[in-house]
């Protein structure tokens, strides 16, 4: 070999310790899914001889990437970084995913509630190694789906929650109905946070394949009918595996999976009953017959519609519900909501007051909330105050001078 004259040539500057971590990092991800070097040029689209340099460098007798200009070593670093930022971002899903399925979902009940692929999503969560490192658009459409279905999962987990007398009064109410045969009646305004409730208290004891616990069902204006709303309860046993299939009859299913210790909350109840009265009738033998504790919940409509029958087909069912009074935002409520969100201005939480503390459906704490987030969104550099949240509220038609008879 001839020998070179090597006086001309730089020492090529040494790898620092952020480039030094984000090649290990390289290499175990190139390892983990099985990546090779072209494989890997042609994901970042570097060249193979750069990468060959960038992952001996720092080892041997080589310090630094031997022959590269400043320019194209630090375009390949900059390429590196996202590759592996998305791996990075991918690892992350996958493991809250998985957190978030343990003991509560299967493979298949997942991907049916996402509408995902079952054997993709398999390979995603279980054989990451037999899936290549590039983001193919079956990979994209299962991260693109598990994302905003965590956020949604997670939402509250850190934040907690504003322990408001009507919201404990609320919770004491499904301990009871979960201990006590029968089924219950719970109505309330908008916004008092019975639907918020009732999703936290099945998040925290979620009936799975597993365990005994509770069942969640929020009905929409599409479940008029005892069919539908059989059908939903299932959907809702298989979604989150506690059965394994939803084919049959409805009732036979029911009545084979839920027991005892089971409670069933039905939200949005007014919905079944808003062209057949006589929906009711199938939770009487729910509670009858399974022993199953049942909550029936809604808003000012299920209490007219059930306590105010006057055609005497429910009032069988309606005699036997307890029914706590019609629960409403009170300002003891908006005080609490007021301090648990960090404003203690005197004058802001006796506009918050005005605004949350009264009847109907333009109250309640959802309001309240909604009206804080719009007003933040719009003026990011400016403060609350209860000027600016009047007058946000009547620029969302969320206030009226003349009708603020507050609940006490």
């Amino acid at each position: 070999m001839l020998a070179q004259n090597t006086a001309g040539i730089d020492t090529p500057a040494r790898l620092t310790e952020a480039e030094m971590a984000l090649m290990k990092r390289v290499k175990r991800y190139q390892g983990d899914y099985k990546v090779s070097i072209q494989d890997l040029a042609e994901q970042t689209g570097i060249d193979m001889y750069v990468i060959g340099a960038m992952r001996r460098a720092g080892t041997g007798p080589d310090e630094g990437p031997p022959d590269l200009p400043p320019e194209l070593r630090a375009q390949a670093f900059d390429k590196l970084s996202a590759w592996v930022a998305a791996l990075d971002e991918q690892e992350e899903i996958v493991d809250r995913t998985l957190k978030r399925m343990d003991k509560v979902y299967t493979r298949t009940s997942l991907a049916t509630q996402l509408d995902l692929d079952v054997v993709d999503l398999g390979l995603l969560l279980y054989q990451r190694n037999q899936w290549s490192a590039s983001n193919s658009p079956r990979k994209q459409k299962l991260l693109e789906a598990l994302l905003p279905w965590l956020e949604s999962e997670e939402e509250g987990d850190d934040r907690g929650i504003a322990s408001t007398p009507t919201f404990m009064r609320i919770e004491r109410i499904y301990h009871k109905a979960w201990t006590k045969t029968g089924y219950r009646g719970l109505t309330g305004e908008v916004g008092t946070g019975k639907s918020f409730c009732a999703r936290r208290f099945w998040r925290e004891n979620m009936k799975t394949r597993y365990r005994r616990g509770v069942v969640y069902v929020e009905l929409t204006s599409a479940d008029k009918t005892t069919k539908a709303v059989l059908a939903r309860i299932v959907e809702a046993l298989y979604a989150y595996g506690a059965i394994d299939t939803t084919a049959g009859d409805h009732w036979t299913i029911l009545c084979d999976h839920l027991g005892p210790e089971d409670l069933l909350i039905v939200d949005e109840f007014q919905f079944a009953l808003a062209d057949d009265i006589k929906v009711g009738k199938v939770f009487h033998d729910m509670a009858n017959k399974m022993r199953t504790h049942v909550v029936l919940q809604g808003n000012r409509d299920l209490n007219r519609t059930l306590w105010g029958d006057k055609s005497g087909e429910l009032e069988g069912v309606a005699n036997r519900t307890l029914h706590p009074p019609h629960f409403v935002t009170t300002a003891a409520d908006v005080t609490a909501w007021m301090e648990w969100a960090g404003y203690k201005d005197a004058a802001l939480v006796k506009a918050a007051t005005k605004i949350a503390a009264r009847p109907g459906d333009q109250g309640g704490l959802r309001t309240l909330q909604l009206l804080f987030d719009e007003f933040e969104s719009e003026n990011p550099d400016k403060k609350l105050t209860a000027k600016s949240l009047i007058e946000t509220a009547q620029l969302w038609g969320k206030y009226s001078p003349t009708n603020q008879k507050g609940n006490q």
